[in-house]
């Protein structure tokens, strides 16, 4: 049985005993019957959550190895072609070629490059306006029963393995 029809069976067997007068030995056994079996399935599930959260751990503990891996590729790469570029320009060579690539110094256009940003005049900078909701400010003015349209306290559950 899974475990959604363990509660659904467990809440039907509530209602039924919330409208009787009195308990019976079959309904004490059928709530004892189906609290094990709810309880098994719950750790069962339980045990499945704890599975795939060391999946994932260990995915993410992948993905960061790959991700220092990579960035260390990077700058080596960087590193090499400054090398690269460095000892080209010195020796005022241009371009190279070979049968499997070419390798060429090329200009880049000009670039703006800023020493003090104190210095340069109002007119060049653009102003950006960012709205962000306080939600702190929020949640302490609806807890003080202040009615603010659009917005609402709400309280939630989450589950818990240790």
């Amino acid at each position: 049985m899974k475990l959604f029809e363990i509660s659904t069976h467990y809440q039907q067997l509530m209602n039924e005993i919330s409208e009787c007068d009195e308990l019976t030995a079959e309904q004490l056994q059928a709530i004892e019957s189906v609290d094990d079996s709810l309880q098994e399935k719950a750790k069962a599930v339980g045990a499945f959550i704890k599975n795939m959260e060391a999946d994932l751990f260990a995915i993410q503990d992948a993905i960061n190895t790959m991700e220092k891996r990579s960035s260390t590729l990077c700058g080596k790469i960087e590193h090499l072609k400054a090398y690269l570029k460095d000892n080209l320009e010195r020796c005022d060579i241009k371009e190279i070629k070979s049968p499997y690539f070419d390798i060429r110094i090329k200009s880049n256009p000009a670039a703006v490059v800023v020493q003090d940003e104190a210095l340069v005049p109002e007119y060049y900078f653009r102003s950006k306006l960012i709205r962000n909701l306080d939600k702190t400010l929020l949640s302490q003015e609806l807890k003080n029963n202040v009615m603010i349209p659009g917005v609402t306290l709400e309280k939630r559950t989450r589950i818990e393995i240790r």
